[in-house]
């Protein structure tokens, strides 16, 4: 049985990990979890987003990708390098050799060929190839080969996978010249004492908390305040990601990001979680406050409580 990080979703013509599969069916834009092909070229092996008709409190494990076929024997899904072997579309995919340890890696600049995501070859539009999977009655799988990250969302999903199989401390992700443990890398917003040396420190972080509102300005920028307070020394400061309006305009990626942003203004308060990547700026008038300026919408995730 193998796993594949996207496919092509028939009903709404766009390319999706797990995550985003599962958030459009809650939303309704699909309806089927059997309606996915693969998207290696001169492919169209079906796929199934298995456990998205699920209910959360009802799942063993969070809704993968698994082909419903076999592959088609011109698949370039398939003909990718490994560190010790190559995989041709054998029955396993994977190879035993592949080391089951390594690093997952977030990337903070995507490639050059990373435009709008068509039937993109692995390596070059963020495509984890494959992974081996191996699944008991009781519904216990492991993906064994690390994946190449290019949005924030997908790290995140990570995340809530090994916090619920008690890994966040065993599972790493390197990003650029830094290493990671997950649980060192992800950090609730929520009574964190953020000190002058993290301010100025160039090793970024998750932070992530809940949303107290999610505001447009009249310059058509976007403000995310979150509820929950950070302190810093002994005062208490408000954490806002600030959205340029080009930001939000020239992502040319195919993700829900722009949507889940410009859908969730005016959203009630706390019915929002966000995530954003990066170093807190400490900007103190009045009060104290806490402002991320996100280069680009990789770096920003929002998902419904």
């Amino acid at each position: 049985m193998t796993s594949l990080s996207k496919a092509l979703s028939l009903e709404c013509d766009e390319i999706l990990t797990p995550e985003d599969a599962d958030l459009y069916f809650q939303q309704g834009k699909i309806a089927d979890k059997r309606n996915f092909i693969c998207i290696g070229l001169n492919c169209g092996c079906r796929i199934t987003c298995v456990n998205i008709d699920k209910p959360s409190s009802k799942r063993k494990v969070d809704p993968y990708f698994r082909t419903a076929e076999l592959h088609s024997e011109s698949c370039n899904i398939y003909e990718t390098n490994y560190q010790n072997t190559v995989d041709y579309g054998d029955v396993a995919h994977v190879p035993d050799e592949q080391k089951k340890d390594e690093n997952d890696s977030f990337f903070l600049k995507r490639p050059k060929h990373h435009l709008v995501e068509t039937r993109a070859q692995p390596d070059i539009s963020g495509i984890e190839t494959v992974s081996k999977i191996t699944g008991k009655d009781g519904g216990h799988i492991e993906h064994y080969s690390p994946s190449r990250i290019y949005h924030l969302g997908s790290l995140v999903g990570k995340y809530n996978k090994y916090e619920k199989m008690n890994l966040l401390k065993r599972k790493g992700v390197s990003i650029g010249d830094n290493s990671y443990a997950y649980s060192e890398l992800f950090k609730r917003i929520k009574n964190q004492n953020i000190n002058d040396h993290q301010v100025i420190s160039n090793r970024e972080r998750v932070y992530w908390g809940q949303v107290e509102s999610i505001i447009k300005l009249n310059n058509g920028d976007v403000n995310i305040i979150f509820s929950e307070k950070a302190t810093f020394k002994t005062a208490s400061a408000t954490t806002t990601i600030s959205i340029k309006r080009s930001i939000l305009n020239n992502y040319r990626f195919k993700r829900p990001i722009v949507d889940a942003i410009t859908n969730s203004i005016g959203a009630e308060k706390n019915k929002l979680m966000a995530y954003v990547f990066g170093t807190p700026k400490l900007e103190v008038d009045d009060f104290v406050n806490f402002n991320f300026y996100p280069l680009n919408l990789d770096l920003i995730e929002i998902k419904k409580i």
